[in-house]
């Protein structure tokens, strides 16, 4: 089992966020998702266009998108996680040390893990909340997530079709990061 994830979230919060039921039916007609699984209701079956809307690495990916068995949780699925009541750190053992969003140097004071409000950057001292971090396609903060479970990072990347797809249902840009082994906290 890849303990992989890539992870769509708006880059910016709205106000106002879709109801998960919305989301689902969204990405459905999109073409990404279909029916859930069988043996877990939660997790979205990849649709018809899922890999015309997510691109693969490399010359040969193999990436089954069906379970083979109830207990059988090592292929590609979807879930969705939120929407939150306010942004929610989601970072793994991939993560590094996110970016300042003002002068780009990295904020390794070891707190960027757990902090609510906004947190200082050590060499230019300016403030910046989760969602200003630029972590890199490593770590993210949002209120709303689709998870694509078992993809290791770098392993497949979102289309820009589909990213702007996304923006329909929630105006504004959407982004993606990717995480292993994720973190709790």
């Amino acid at each position: 089992m890849n303990n992989g994830k890539l992870l769509l979230h708006p880059a910016s919060t709205p106000s106002e966020l879709p109801a998960r039921r919305q989301l689902a039916e969204h990405l459905n007609a999109l073409g990404a998702t279909q029916a859930p699984s069988p043996y877990h209701p939660e997790q979205l079956l990849p649709g018809e266009r899922f890999l015309r809307l997510v691109t693969f690495m490399g010359c040969s990916p193999h990436i089954r998108l069906e379970p083979e068995s109830p207990d059988d949780d090592g292929y590609c699925y979807l879930t969705l996680c939120g929407p939150h009541p306010s942004p929610l750190l989601r970072h793994g053992s991939n993560t590094r040390p996110p970016l300042c969003h003002h002068c780009r140097k990295p904020i390794v004071n070891g707190q960027h893990h757990d902090f609510s409000g906004a947190l200082p950057c050590p060499k230019c001292g300016e403030r910046n909340t989760l969602e200003q971090l630029d972590w890199k396609h490593n770590a993210g903060a949002a209120r709303l997530f689709v998870e694509i479970h078992n993809i290791f990072p770098g392993e497949a990347i979102p289309t820009p079709e589909f990213l702007n797809d996304m923006s329909r249902l929630i105006r504004g840009r959407w982004d993606y990061f990717f995480l292993l082994q994720e973190s709790d906290g």
